[in-house]
Order: C-alpha cells, then structure tokens, then sequence
C-alpha cells in the first residue's frame, strides 16, 4: 500500500457500502455498469424501499427486482417511472427499459 492510498482503521466503524467502494476502487472496477446500480441502490430508490425492494437479475433490458412483501411492491409501483428515468440517467449503459417487481 503507497502512502497516497486510503487507510481504513480497525477501530473505525464503516459501513458495508463503503468498503466495498474502497475495495471496488482498488480493484480499478468501473462504477456504471451493473456493479454500480447494485452499490448505489440504497441512493436511488431510497433507505426505507431499498430496504425491502432488492436487485434480483436484468433479464436483457429488464431489471427484476423482488419485493419482501406485496406491499413494498405496491409501494414500488408508485416510484417506478422516477426510478427507471434515474437508472438511466446514471447508468445509461445498462439500457433498462423496463422495471419487473415480483414478491418473495
């Protein structure tokens, strides 16, 4: 590790979601492919869905997403045109069409 590189100390407490940026960063990973849609979840759609709506596949240019009750996909289906304008927006590669929400 060069001295320009960032130190993370065990005695700091770090989200999840910034490790893996750290490692993804390191690894020289691209952030706007699937990888990145998948890390910035939470910063799309929001805490509270992101924590019951969670990436399943794309299927060609279809994301599929499963909701952990019927009501989170209900909930889903209100934001589902600002979300898919936002992948795109962010992540125009991916070429998302369209948004397929089943329940677990």
């Amino acid at each position: 590790m060069s001295d320009d590189e960032e130190r993370v100390c065990i005695n700091d407490a770090v989200p999840g979601s910034e490790i893996v940026k750290l490692i993804l960063s390191r690894l020289r990973v691209e952030d706007s492919g699937e990888q990145g849609l998948i890390l910035h979840w939470q910063d799309i759609v929001g805490k509270t869905l992101a924590e019951h709506v969670r990436i399943y596949e794309r299927k060609y240019d279809t994301l599929v997403l499963i909701a952990d009750h019927p009501a989170w996909n209900q909930k889903f289906e209100f934001s589902k045109k600002r979300i898919l304008k936002r992948i795109n927006a962010d992540y125009p590669k991916l070429l998302v069409k369209s948004i397929q929400i089943i329940t677990k």
